[in-house]
């Protein structure tokens, strides 16, 4: 009875530890601006092991950026955080730490404009951003 109770508890730790984060999707929501103005984005993911690899692209935008304005990313996974940054493309770049759990993403992004009215001169906000994975 005792080794089974130990074979048990022993399989159920394997079991625990292989249970991964996987990412890879599209996943939809939003960027919030200080000022509460969301900007509509589709994220698509894909998860080789700790690397992700993938695209950002805005849906609907104001002033942050051009919609159908579309970012290449690169990041990692540790356990529920991830974390990515985005190609420098339309005055945008976007840096990104969060969390993920079960179907959302949550976390913080700076974002850096430059050359979008009315940031001309170039400037960096950190706004929310969450997600939800749509497939």
């Amino acid at each position: 009875m005792k080794k089974a109770f130990i074979a048990a508890v022993c399989l159920l730790g394997l079991l625990i530890g292989c249970t991964k984060t996987d990412v890879s999707g599209i996943w939809k929501g939003t960027l919030t601006a200080k000022s509460g103005v969301p900007i509509n984005i589709e994220v698509m993911l894909n998860q080789d092991g700790k690397n992700l690899s993938g695209n950002l692209t805005i849906k609907k935008a104001d002033t942050h950026g051009k919609a159908g304005t579309q970012l290449t990313l690169t990041g990692s996974v540790d356990g529920d955080k991830l974390s990515f940054n985005t190609n420098f493309h339309s005055g945008l770049y976007i840096e990104f730490l969060g969390r993920t759990k079960n179907t959302t993403i949550k976390g913080d992004a700076e974002v850096t404009m430059q050359g979008i009215p009315p940031h001309e001169g170039g400037t960096t906000e950190t706004m929310a951003l969450e997600l939800t994975r749509s497939n």
